[in-house]
């Protein structure tokens, strides 16, 4: 197992990233969606179906999707860093600090991730909460 997944799923998982890698979002969100209604606590599933939805400008969907994510994994710092990037853009600015300093608490130095996570955090030194 892997992830949650079941062996016969995984063909369905690889092929919804594929749709995702080539930001064919509609397709992906439909895959990743079927691939949930058998695979419900597949915590990575969850935070790709929030990125499709983001790159949907779908930003509330994407949003509760990565929040889902988080609720089946609480350390996952990828749908922390989405869920910043998030509700940055939907101008809910606290709470993107919040989801950035708290993806920052799951990352080790060094990690590429940290840079995006940083990333964010600039972006944000020019609004006000």
């Amino acid at each position: 197992m892997n992830n949650g997944r079941q062996d016969n799923s995984d063909k369905l998982f690889e092929n919804c990233c594929a749709m995702l890698e080539l930001a064919e979002n509609d397709e992906a969100v439909r895959c990743f969606e079927l691939y949930l209604q058998q695979n419900p606590h597949d915590h990575e599933a969850m935070n790709f179906l929030g990125e499709a939805l983001y790159g949907m400008n779908r930003i509330a969907d994407a949003i509760a999707r990565f929040k889902q994510a988080i609720e089946l994994f609480s350390e996952f710092p990828e749908a922390l860093l989405s869920l910043g990037d998030a509700l940055r853009r939907s101008g809910q600015f606290k709470e993107a600090r919040d989801a950035y300093s708290t993806a920052l608490g799951f990352v080790l130095p060094g990690e590429e991730i940290v840079g995006r996570i940083n990333n964010g955090l600039d972006q944000l030194s020019d609004t006000q909460d």
